[in-house]
């Protein structure tokens, strides 16, 4: 899922954003290592063929966040994806309403996300995606 994520996003990015520094954020320690790393890919090959394509044409550092803690826009996105997941499944009309639980949680996350004040620093285009 946060390949997918991440591929979808280097696409929008590549066409709209290839000449800015992007900083992309992941609570997916495998996907951060994996990149920025070079962890061997295992699985899900054509996914990563097509991610490097897009990856190649955009000025990005991907950097690992951890999942369901004190990130705000972390715990945004989860609200997010756990939103748009109930809306796909009202939407097929999966009668069973099966509570939905964002990958990796070990609870559900917040039903409330709290704003702050953005830290003063680097003028960088930042896009929390996962």
């Amino acid at each position: 899922m946060e390949m997918s994520a991440l591929l979808e996003a280097a696409k929008y990015l590549a066409k709209n954003f290839s000449l800015q520094q992007i900083q992309i954020y992941s609570d997916s320690n495998l996907l951060v290592q994996t990149i920025n790393q070079g962890w061997k890919k295992k699985a899900n090959q054509d996914l990563w063929m097509e991610l490097e394509k897009y990856l190649t044409k955009i000025n990005f550092q991907l950097n690992w966040v951890k999942a369901h803690a004190t990130d705000r826009y972390n715990n945004q996105c989860d609200k997010l994806a756990l939103a748009a997941a109930q809306k796909a499944q009202k939407q097929a009309g999966d009668s069973r309403r099966v509570p939905i639980l964002v990958a990796g949680a070990k609870k559900s996350p917040p039903s409330k996300v709290t704003t702050s004040k953005k830290p003063a620093g680097k003028k960088s285009e930042q896009a929390s995606l996962f």
